[in-house]
């Protein structure tokens, strides 16, 4: 991890701000800082870091409400954020956790114990990265061929709807053409050929997608598509 992960530390002690650059910068983590919450806010946003190291006691905008900030935005709800406090009171840590924190350090910060919070933290992002990566791939893929909707029920589920050594099940099969489009489309000029193609073509994949059917290939004019696969349907068009 280190060498390649970006970390903003928050604090409104420059102190604490330079301490913690200091132990970071010497395991290869690159560091950015923020003296206050809206400052922090905005580096999230720009610098996008791998993980925040925040202080909960600032003026303006504590921790806690920094912290609410991340989570409550969908493109930093999953960022590791780690509380640094010197608060003992359980009660405190428990207003961390409900506001989203995913770990806390004690001030003063051990530098060991900061390095390894740090790098276990930044390992679990790593793997939740790299899953969401192939997510992305699969329903990429599997949105040239279904819904978007299916795509993601087939990516939320693989091992329900994509069995190793297939399925038997009831499919309903759809072919079609277009009636009487090779004579037609040899008096027309191409691209109105073209615009009848790309009108036409649209209407099919949308109908074939509106009732969550695949579709299998086009060939000129004609098209093929089925239903009940990858997803079961209790009823079939």
């Amino acid at each position: 991890m280190s060498g390649f992960s970006r970390i903003l530390a928050v604090d409104d002690n420059k102190q604490n701000l330079s301490l913690l650059e200091r132990a970071l910068t010497s395991a290869k983590y690159e560091v950015v800082t923020a003296e206050d919450g809206p400052t922090a806010l905005k580096l999230i946003g720009s610098a996008k870091p791998d993980l925040v190291l925040l202080d909960v006691m600032m003026p303006g905008m504590s921790g806690y409400e920094v912290c609410q900030h991340i989570r409550a935005n969908e493109a930093t709800c999953l960022l590791p954020v780690v509380m640094l406090t010197a608060l003992t009171d359980v009660a405190d840590r428990i207003r961390g956790i409900e506001a989203g924190a995913d770990d806390f350090l004690s001030k003063p910060v051990n530098r060991e114990e900061l390095l390894t919070r740090v790098k276990s933290l930044l390992r679990i992002k790593t793997l939740h990265d790299d899953v969401e990566t192939k997510n992305h791939l699969l329903r990429n893929l599997f949105g040239r061929y279904v819904s978007a909707d299916v795509a993601a029920e087939i990516v939320a589920d693989p091992g329900r709807h994509l069995k190793l050594g297939g399925d038997k099940r009831e499919v309903t099969i759809l072919f079609g053409d277009l009636r009487g489009f090779t004579p037609l489309a040899e008096q027309l000029d191409p691209q109105d050929v073209v615009d009848i193609l790309n009108s036409y073509l649209k209407l099919v994949i949308d109908t074939v997608f509106e009732f969550r059917g695949t579709l299998d290939k086009f060939r000129g004019d004609g098209f093929m598509a089925f239903f009940g696969a990858p997803i079961a349907r209790e009823t079939i068009p």
